[in-house]
């Protein structure tokens, strides 16, 4: 969308964190990392955004939210918001035709992708049973 972005990011757990970040400090704060870790990533896009576009400022206006999924019912919703909000918006009628969502990505197996499909699968039955999710459910508007 113009406007605005989703993202579904699978955050190792703290200990492994903790490895990579080579600190095992007792004052290790977690979630100021991850967080310092996705402005660090949108920051440096924003600055090859706006070279490539000979611009300046701010790309970005809002700030980053970020909320832990508890819940196996919330995770398929979100999948679910995720990809039918282009849908939801206006920009196109199915989930298939946004080019910029991980949806085609995700089901066409044949391309090479970094995204791990086969856990997406697993969680879902199989590439078809991701498919009818997506034809049978409707955008569900929740807190995300």
């Amino acid at each position: 969308m113009p406007n605005h972005f989703h993202v579904l990011i699978q955050v190792r757990d703290e200990k492994s964190i903790r490895l990579l970040a080579k600190n095992d400090n007792d004052e290790f704060d977690f979630h100021k990392f991850i967080m310092q870790q996705l402005s660090n990533f949108l920051n440096c896009y924003a600055k090859a955004f706006n070279k490539q576009y000979n611009r300046r400022g701010a790309l970005f206006l809002d700030f980053t939210r970020r909320k832990e999924i508890k819940d196996e019912f919330y995770f398929s919703g979100l999948i679910n918001y995720i990809h039918q909000n282009p849908v939801h918006h206006g920009f196109c009628k199915s989930p298939s035709e946004w080019d910029y969502s991980s949806y085609n990505s995700i089901i066409s197996i044949n391309k090479s992708s970094k995204l791990e499909r086969n856990a997406v699968f697993d969680w879902f039955g199989g590439i078809e049973e991701f498919i009818a999710f997506h034809q049978n459910e409707k955008f569900a508007e929740f807190e995300v």
